[in-house]
């Protein structure tokens, strides 16, 4: 059954959320990385997609990608956490958060447990 408001493309199995918290004079930097990592993903194989956020209560910025498969996602998450984190040195104000999530299952109230990848 199709619902034009899901926002999960079809097909996806697991999901990587991040969570960047840039200090306020490096924010269009980090939005320009954000930008250039999403375009890389999204010509990735098993990538479905990737949409990035700003958060209108704080500086933080969020970027989630879709993904086929955990293989998929595998593929370039250390990378991803790699570039994160020496971001984080240069213009962060606090650490990156990332978490590799699955959608709740369709019946009822069932989770796939998430797991995060970094802290």
């Amino acid at each position: 059954m199709s619902d034009q408001r899901n926002l999960v493309p079809k097909g996806a199995v697991v999901a990587a959320l991040a969570i960047h918290a840039p200090r306020p004079e490096h924010r269009a930097d980090w939005i320009a990385v954000m930008q250039q990592v999403g375009a890389t993903s999204r010509d990735k194989a098993g990538c479905l997609g990737s949409v990035g956020f700003r958060d209108l209560n704080s500086d933080r910025l969020v970027a989630v990608s879709y993904w086929e498969s955990e293989a998929a996602l595998g593929q370039v998450l250390p990378a991803a956490v790699a570039g994160a984190t020496a971001l984080d040195e240069r213009w962060g104000a606090a650490p990156t958060d990332v978490f590799v999530l699955r959608p709740l299952q369709d019946r009822g109230s069932e989770a796939c447990p998430a797991r995060r990848v970094r802290s």
